[in-house]
């Protein structure tokens, strides 16, 4: 018998968790981790043995990625609304610089120049708030999915694993 990290009982010959939780492999995986997180935590200062630890992508959880893929994608709505954002000042410059080089339209082009920053101002601020309503769910998503560990959360959030540590503070 094996234990999924669900806590259903499952019999060795099964491979997956009888209620599709995780794979068999995955929870032996899962276990060994936290048993070497125990002792770091039990031996601190203790030299790191990391060429015979598996890599901690190959330990990690398919939840985290799935969610770490749905922050990059917030992150993305954020810059590219900071981008357009910026290229429209760069536009508004443009603008300006041209209407003063041809007198007769110079309050022209600075209310031109206006209109063209501020339209894209304010369609930079609505990708990027897109971004934001995005990562807002994200973030309480992870912080109450029962299937991350502390650390796990700290890494979907782009965390320092640190920040799983001081949980208990």
């Amino acid at each position: 018998m094996w234990q999924c990290l669900c806590g259903t009982e499952n019999d060795d010959h099964v491979m997956n968790c009888v209620n599709d939780h995780y794979n068999r492999d995955y929870v032996k995986r899962k276990r060994e981790e936290e048993e070497i997180h125990r002792e770091e935590l039990r031996f601190p200062g203790v030299a790191d043995p990391s060429a015979t630890k598996r890599p901690i992508d190959e330990l990690r959880s398919p939840v985290v990625n799935r969610y770490q893929d749905a922050y990059r994608v917030g992150a993305g709505l954020v810059g590219l609304g900071t981008i357009i954002k910026v290229v429209g000042l760069v536009l508004a410059g443009i603008i300006v610089v041209g209407s003063l080089s041809i007198s007769a339209l110079t309050e022209v082009g600075i209310v031109l120049a206006a209109i063209v920053g501020g339209l894209f101002w304010v369609f930079g601020v609505i990708v990027a708030a897109q971004g934001q309503v995005l990562q807002a769910p994200l973030d309480n998503a992870v912080a109450s999915s029962r299937f991350l560990t502390d650390t796990e959360r700290a890494d979907a959030m782009g965390l320092p694993r640190s920040v799983a540590d001081r949980s208990g503070d």
